[in-house]
């Protein structure tokens, strides 16, 4: 809870927790640096941050792609809950099995194309959204055990049945591997 506000112009505060830069620059403790900042301010979002020490061997080598779309006027499933509490979950299990971090990302501002598309590739209705995710791994094996793992761990955590009725058409659903070459 805040209890005490900044003496500074709203446009200011809301940008240091906002801006992926000036959350790193205000909450990066030194010696580390930030490798990435996501901040998500919606209520029930969740910013990501990840931080390296001195010393250490936090490259990513691999990520895990998805794209689905949601229907927006179904974004509670009977048995699962929603797409947020799914993701969180996932998340969880992704982590525990070796994952560096995971994003989910719901689009705001992802416009037709003409040739191809975001909304192109999954067929999109107009009653649905985008939701682009991926998952950072140190290593392929690790990937490639960590997925394995988090697959099975899904399975058991919410059944065949709970998983037949996930708030987004697994048909369409698009996902990859991809090697990192070029991390800025």
């Amino acid at each position: 809870m805040i209890d005490s506000y900044p003496d500074a112009p709203r446009a200011v505060v809301r940008r240091c927790w906002t801006g992926p830069a000036q959350l790193a620059q205000g909450f990066t403790p030194a010696p580390r640096k930030t490798k990435s900042a996501i901040p998500d301010v919606r209520p029930g979002g969740t910013s990501t941050m990840v931080m390296e020490s001195p010393g250490s061997n936090t490259a990513a080598d691999q990520l895990e792609a998805v794209l689905v779309l949601v229907r927006n006027g179904k974004h509670k499933s009977l048995y699962v809950g929603d797409v947020t509490d799914l993701a969180r979950t996932a998340a969880k299990v992704f982590r525990n099995n070796g994952a560096l971090s995971v994003v989910e990302t719901w689009g705001e501002d992802v416009p037709d194309g003409k040739l191809t598309s975001f909304p192109m590739a999954v067929k999109l209705e107009a009653d649905e959204t985008v939701v682009f995710s991926w998952i950072v791994w140190p290593d392929k094996e690790t990937c490639t055990s960590g997925m394995e793992a988090s697959m099975k761990q899904l399975d058991e955590i919410y059944g065949p049945e709970q998983l037949q009725n996930v708030p987004f058409d697994g048909k369409r659903m698009i996902w990859g591997g991809f090697e990192t070459i070029v991390e800025a």
